[in-house]
């Protein structure tokens, strides 16, 4: 995730022509403060929740159909009684 937002940030910082320093210590890229919070603020928070729910295993599901399976669905029809096997003879 910190490869993620660091790429995304350097992305940024590269379309403005701003050169980033990096730290002496550890030889990370130094951001400027306006433009990381801003990022954070519009899709950084969002990443990171999404990464925690997957990790924690509180994803959201997608129960939507997809378009396949609703352009099936309206070509076939509603089920009919004889296409569920659990219906007993008439």
């Amino acid at each position: 995730m910190v490869h993620k937002i660091s790429k995304a940030l350097r992305a940024i910082c590269r379309k403005l022509d701003i050169i980033l320093p990096r730290s002496a210590e550890n030889g990370v890229y130094l951001f400027p403060y306006d433009i990381a919070e801003q990022f954070m603020r519009n899709h950084g928070i969002a990443w990171i929740k999404e990464h925690n729910d997957t990790v924690t295993g509180q994803s959201a599901f997608n129960l939507r159909k997809s378009d396949a399976e609703n352009r099936d669905r309206k070509r076939l029809g509603p089920p009919q009684p004889e296409d569920n096997p659990h219906t007993p003879p008439a």
